[in-house]
């Protein structure tokens, strides 16, 4: 089984939040989204998790973030763009993992 947090490390951010990413595969990490009201541990937390540089993770998360980057998550959340560009960086991610688990 692989590990998926190990997995993420050095690997390019598939959320690419614009105007918020960093583009730096050094800081990438294994960002679990969230779900109100649920806490999944372990591998099946994993699953529901993105490839994310270190700006587009506190982004996801909504911390550390400066007026701006506040003011641009309150406008994507509103407008629905949020969820879209997290579905879409979860779909990048599954695939690149998808790819990894076939040359096994």
């Amino acid at each position: 089984m692989i590990d998926l947090r190990k997995f993420a490390e050095g690997k390019p951010c598939q959320v690419r939040f614009s105007m918020v990413c960093n583009h730096d595969p050094a800081t990438t990490v294994l960002a679990h989204l969230g779900v109100a009201g649920f806490k999944p541990k372990g591998f099946t937390a994993d699953l529901r998790a993105v490839h994310a540089c270190s700006d587009c993770h506190n982004y996801l998360d909504a911390r550390d973030l400066d007026g701006f980057r506040q003011a641009l998550r309150v406008r994507a959340v509103a407008d629905g763009d949020f969820d879209t560009d997290v579905l879409q960086a979860l779909k990048r991610t599954l695939e690149v993992v998808g790819k990894e688990l076939d040359k096994k």
